[in-house]
């Protein structure tokens, strides 16, 4: 048999052509054509693509996995002799682009959450070095592996078939391990970070496509009373409608005698009091006494009477057999949110990493993200915003642009001098915003550098001779922002100084400590409740 050949038209559509001489075998002097030909075509998993007769063949590109390697046997058959050639071809190049959300824990359940993975996947444009969107004909699926930071050998994992939806980390097999590893650690420190990756299910392209981080607390006492104050009001006004049910002007308080939390089932105990009057007539006061069972969720409320005065005890009589009721869900106001510490600037002086932040909003379908292609990093990485569109943002919002904010705790006011640890490849891709409390300061927009293939300080403001800076208005807690101006640049630490002089060395320095003060507004996930038996 002669040499198979392949031949090429593109990414496209791959057309794969066995060619056969006009005489392929050989008896003596006198060539001999062979009797039929059998072609097969198989993917990296040896699935059969094609098997029929020598025609040409198109390998359903978009379908395969980057560069996935596909075997193209050739069988012919002289008389009782089976010959065979083979020969190989890969797929393109491809490659995925990803902002994802999660939404985490979903209704303050660890085991629940959502997630938003709108996935792109792009190929090379054959003989060229662009870039473009392919939609495959089945749909992309992967998984969702999450575990307690730290504690990375007690993972779970979920599978995922569409860009949205929601998932059940109890499902795993494996989910009591990583529940005792998360309630080891909220018992420890009240608090724990749980990464998620995401990785794809596509030939070529190995490990996590994507990282998110989640906050995750127990309440504390002060939030739980808070809580407890909500429930009772609303339970208050829940039983009088049905026992009173035709005042209209009435009012209504609720007091709460004492209080208890199962943290196992996940239900408060109230001891309470309601009472309320009336002038619908002549002017009446009622009271009732009883106990409010309630989830911390608000649902599954209910009050059993204990006692009350003469009018309370007869409305309930005229309208209730029996000395309970059930209240239905209540709801409750999102408690105040504590985060695990906020970076603390002490003497004037302030250093974080960009990849410990504490919020990660994406903006237009672009998200920050941590990566480790560029060397000279200090960390574990620094972040990036992508894709990489050279899009430009001048004005920067939670909406618009997306955006890193990190908790910080000031010990005095003043202003502040920024400086950036960043690494641009060109003019395309070299400046950044950085605002305070959610507000982009003239001042420090547009920081810049124009020095590139390198890691480097930058303090810079675009078309100003003026260094950033940040007005910082009173001492204590805060929140920093740093906002996308451009895609495509490398922000590896941040250092704010009250020192007009400070000139940073090329190196990177150590972060910030952590504080945790009693009272802080810097938002994360809240976590009910944990139970340390497994």
């Amino acid at each position: 048999m002669a040499d198979l050949q392949v031949a090429r038209s593109g990414w496209d559509s791959v057309r794969v052509t066995p060619v056969f001489a006009e005489r392929t075998r050989m008896r003596g002097d006198e060539p001999v054509a062979p009797d039929s030909v059998v072609v097969f075509m198989l993917d990296a998993a040896y699935d059969t693509l094609y098997a029929g007769p020598n025609v040409p063949l198109y390998i359903p590109d978009a379908d395969l996995g980057s560069e996935e390697r596909i075997l193209i046997d050739v069988c012919g058959t002289v008389q009782d002799f089976l010959v065979c050639e083979q020969a190989s071809v890969l797929a393109s190049p491809k490659r995925v682009q990803i902002t994802p959300d999660l939404t985490y824990p979903l209704e303050q359940d660890v085991q629940r959450g959502t997630y938003e993975l709108p996935i792109v996947l792009e190929r090379q444009v054959y003989d060229t070095e662009n870039w473009e969107p392919i939609r495959p004909k089945r749909s992309l699926r992967g998984r969702l592996k999450a575990y307690v930071e730290g504690r990375e050998n007690e993972p779970v994992q979920v599978a995922f078939a569409r860009e949205k939806g929601s998932f059940d980390l109890g499902r795993d097999a494996n989910y009591r391990d990583f529940k005792f590893a998360l309630d080891s650690e909220l018992r420890n420190r009240q608090s724990a970070t749980i990464r998620f990756d995401v990785y794809l299910d596509l030939a070529g392209i190995d490990g996590a496509i994507a990282s998110l981080s989640r906050a995750v607390r127990v309440k504390t006492n002060d939030e739980r009373q808070t809580e407890v104050g909500q429930l009772a009001e609303r339970a208050a006004d829940r039983i009088i409608e049905i026992i009173d049910p035709f005042v209209d002007d009435r009012k209504s308080v609720a007091y709460v005698d004492t209080w208890q939390f199962n943290a196992i089932r996940g239900m408060y105990t109230v001891e309470m009091e309601v009472s309320w009057s009336s002038t619908t007539f002549v002017r009446s006061a009622y009271r009732i006494r009883g106990t409010l069972e309630v989830a911390e969720d608000g649902s599954s409320g209910s009050f059993k009477l204990a006692d009350g005065d003469r009018n309370g005890l007869r409305r309930w009589q005229s309208r209730v057999s029996g000395d309970r009721i059930d209240i239905g869900a209540l709801s409750v106001d999102r408690v105040p949110v504590i985060d695990a510490g906020l970076y603390d600037a002490v003497e004037g002086l302030l250093i974080i990493e960009a990849e410990h932040f504490d919020a990660n909003e994406p903006a237009r379908g672009q998200l920050w993200q941590k990566r480790t292609d560029i060397a000279g990093y200090q960390g574990e990485g620094a972040m990036v915003a992508l894709p990489d569109h050279r899009r430009v943002i001048e004005a920067p919002d939670r909406h618009g642009s997306p955006e890193l904010v990190y908790g910080v705790r000031f010990d005095r006011a003043g202003t502040y001098y920024v400086w950036l640890r960043v690494w641009a490849e060109g003019t395309d891709d070299n400046s950044v915003h950085v605002g305070l409390d959610g507000v982009a300061q003239r001042s420090a927009l547009r920081i810049e550098t124009q020095r590139y293939d390198r890691w480097q300080w930058t303090g810079d403001v675009r078309g100003r001779r003026s260094a950033a800076m940040l007005d910082v208005d009173r001492p204590g807690m805060h929140t920093l922002h740093l906002w996308m101006r451009e895609d495509g640049l490398y922000v590896d630490q941040i250092l704010l100084t009250t020192d007009p002089r400070f000139e940073p060395e090329d190196r990177g320095y150590l972060e910030s400590g952590r504080v945790e003060p009693e009272d802080q507004t810097v938002e994360a996930a809240v976590v009910p409740s944990f139970n340390g038996r497994r």
